[in-house]
């Protein structure tokens, strides 16, 4: 199953995309209300905190995003799923296409919700966050073209016999 170089592709997509859950995808500072402190923004794929870095105290508000978390956490089970169907090529390609097209989805939605126009471009920090979801894209279209490769081979061995 791991010898494969498409299940290594897919187990290090399925990292790249838990990583989601720990970096933020974009930070900015922007003043607060009225004459308040300077708040902190940290925008992660699934919540939108609020620090005051003035204070040290909690998050002034928390914003989840559950559509983000559900369509991440549907790409990590197709990814994982993928892993687990390396006897059946066909399944496994599919479940890879599934996989890329939740990706898709995930990066639209996560980029609606950063909202580029609204952030000042001044304060603007891109952070590690950006980064898993087009990594794990990259490696599960790396993976589904192995596949397709060793469908092509049984296939080639077969027309042999």
């Amino acid at each position: 199953m791991i010898q494969r170089i498409q299940s290594v592709y897919l187990l290090l997509a399925f990292i790249s995309l838990s990583l989601l859950f720990l970096f933020p995808v974009l930070e900015y500072s922007a003043p607060g209300k009225g004459t308040g402190p300077v708040l902190t923004h940290k925008l992660y794929a699934f919540e939108e905190t609020v620090d005051n870095p003035v204070t040290k105290v909690d998050p002034d508000y928390k914003t989840l995003y559950t559509e983000n978390s559900l369509v991440i956490v549907l790409c990590m089970l197709f990814v994982l799923a993928a892993i687990f169907f390396y006897t059946r090529r066909k399944r496994q390609m599919a479940f890879c296409w599934l996989a890329i097209l939740c990706m898709l989805i995930a990066t639209v939605l996560i980029y609606f919700r950063i909202r580029p126009n609204e952030v000042p471009a001044s304060s603007k920090r891109l952070g590690i966050g950006a980064f898993p979801l087009s990594v794990s894209l990259l490696l599960t279209v790396f993976a589904r073209r192995s596949i397709k490769k060793d469908e092509d081979l049984i296939r080639s061995a077969d027309r042999l016999r």
